[in-house]
């Protein structure tokens, strides 16, 4: 400390020395990670982060380093980290290389780069997630990712996006929004163990969230497009579920069929979401009210309490919006009484989950009736 204070070891000495330290402790904790794993792990994991904060140093501090091969040698840093937690099944090991992964291009830029290297840069780091998650089970490590991605992406879209930008970022929220739903049911079906079958919330409720909430920014409020993008990932989270139910059978997996029911209820709130952007306040009411009807339906024949809240819901939006429009017409009064009285039946059919339903039953023949009256 004193001969570095009186100059005898310049800056680029102490950041040699550092790294020499720093390979030395993942030498180290390497051949101690069978005999001392408890520190054997934290002495790998503390070598590489000083790795790391070297390159940094270097890069910004000291100017040594132009940013690509700052870039370069940190990604090589996280990479070694990464293969390290694989091999010794360390999901800390595993997050600290993520971290930087994440953090190396933002630290490392210069403001000249361009955003499409930037967002490819993020698709091969996630494919690498992906890849550990499928290793080892961490699917901790897919919301992290998830959140990170969507976190800079939104990031970088309020601080640099312009109009000009519009098709390759459309190509790379898309590309996002495959890659992370691919993988949370990819791990679903594919999970061995306790970890099969295991519904992750914040991708599987928060990806379509997210991801039309981008879209709605990237089409500045096109109301119609909008309507299409939420039919579209309707029907995916329709059809997947679907396929999830199905490949449910034959013994039925529990966690499988939570994870098929989520998507399909999805698929029929992107629907509903659908309907208002795309039709009148009049058409909405129809379409909800036929859609609710069709709903308790399906949970007459599945026994599936979500599709009768989420049928309830929906019948009670309809007719909220029917009272409150002045356009309401005789045909209208009749298809939401045709859809009450059509829902009040099936409430009560012995299928149907719940123990109020008779009462459920009663309350829609009174609404169809009260419909009925008003037209």
């Amino acid at each position: 400390g004193l001969a570095a204070q009186n100059g005898a070891f310049p800056p680029p000495m102490r950041l040699l020395g550092a790294s020499a330290l720093a390979v030395g402790m993942l030498v180290v904790g390497w051949r101690q990670r069978s005999s001392r794993p408890a520190w054997a792990l934290p002495l790998q994991g503390t070598g590489c982060a000083i790795l790391f904060f070297a390159i940094y140093s270097a890069f910004a501090n000291l100017h040594l380093l132009t940013g690509g091969t700052a870039f370069g040698g940190a990604s090589l840093v996280l990479v070694t980290t990464a293969v390290l937690a694989v091999m010794q099944s360390s999901q800390r090991l595993a997050v600290l290389a993520m971290g930087a992964g994440f953090a190396a291009p933002l630290v490392f830029s210069t403001g000249q780069g361009s955003h499409v290297g930037l967002f490819s840069y993020y698709v091969l780091l996630n494919l690498g997630v992906v890849a550990m998650v499928r290793s080892r089970g961490w699917k901790t490590l897919l919301g992290i990712a998830f959140v990170a991605t969507y976190g800079i992406a939104t990031t970088w879209g309020v601080l640099r996006f312009s109009p000009e930008h519009f098709m390759s970022c459309e190509i790379f929220l898309w590309i996002y929004y495959v890659l992370f739903g691919a993988s949370s049911v990819g791990f679903a079906l594919h999970g061995d163990g306790k970890r099969q079958g295991v519904v992750s919330g914040s991708l599987v409720f928060g990806l379509p969230l997210a991801t039309f909430a981008l879209q709605a920014e990237l089409l500045d409020g096109d109301k119609i497009l909008l309507a299409w993008t939420a039919i579209g990932m309707c029907l995916h989270h329709l059809l997947v579920g679907a396929w999830v139910l199905r490949k449910a059978a034959p013994d039925r997996q529990p966690a499988l069929k939570t994870m098929a029911d989520t998507l399909l209820v999805l698929g029929a709130i992107l629907g509903s979401v659908a309907v208002p952007l795309a039709l009148s306040g009049r058409w909405t009411s129809l379409a909800w009210a036929v859609e609710g009807a069709g709903l308790i339906w399906l949970s007459s024949r599945q026994a599936r309490t979500w599709n009768l809240v989420m049928g309830a819901l929906l019948m009670l939006a309809a007719t909220a919006i029917h009272l409150f429009d002045p356009g309401v017409s005789g045909v209208d009064a009749s298809v939401l009484v045709a859809a009450f009285l059509a829902a009040a039946h099936c409430l009560d059919l012995p299928g149907i989950p719940g123990g109020a339903l008779p009462l459920m039953a009663r309350l829609s023949v009174a609404a169809a009736w009260c419909l009925g009256a008003r037209a």
